[in-house]
């Protein structure tokens, strides 16, 4: 194989892959695309671990499936073949590069307006606009929407408002 052939299957590999995210995604996150981490969010709101560690299980699993093929040159599993594997790497390590990446935008954007994520309270969501101290602040909607949309797993991940310049949650 030559470095081309190589980049040709690189795209071909991510393009089954992108293909295949969008058929599970659509199965386990809903077919309206609102949360689409809503699969993986559920182990933190369960209270089993945090949503990226989660990720990270799966992404052990398959590494573990991959070891046992390298060891024994096949699978006894015949339904996922070596390239079923592999895109489900691939697209885990989307998924985890998007939550993570998803995050921290959010977060970001909280702190812009004085509120930081508390992620060591698994309790409910406090919505920004409804409890906020009874300060009379007003919230960029921009900011607050993607929190009401469920970003980085909806009502799993509570927020409570911290003075801006703050890093520590109140």
């Amino acid at each position: 194989m030559n470095r081309e052939e190589l980049l040709a299957t690189h795209l071909t590999l991510c393009d089954k892959a992108r293909n295949l995210m969008r058929k599970k995604n659509a199965d386990y996150a809903g077919h309206q695309g609102i949360e689409p981490f809503a699969n993986f969010t559920r182990v933190e709101s369960m209270g089993i671990c945090k949503t990226e560690s989660g990720m990270l299980v799966r992404m052990t699993d398959k590494m573990s499936r991959l070891s046992s093929f390298m060891e024994a040159g096949k699978f006894e599993v015949k339904d996922e073949s070596l390239e079923d594997t592999i895109l489900d790497m691939i697209n885990y390590s989307v998924l985890l590069y998007a939550y993570v990446s998803d995050k921290k935008k959010t977060q970001e954007n909280l702190k812009t307006v004085g509120w930081n994520a508390d992620t060591s309270n698994r309790e409910s969501l406090i919505l920004l606009t409804e409890n906020h101290d009874n300060e009379n602040r007003e919230v960029d909607p921009a900011v607050v929407a993607p929190v009401r949309n469920g970003c980085c797993g909806g009502t799993s991940r509570p927020w409570t408002r911290t003075p801006l310049g703050s890093d520590q949650a109140s």
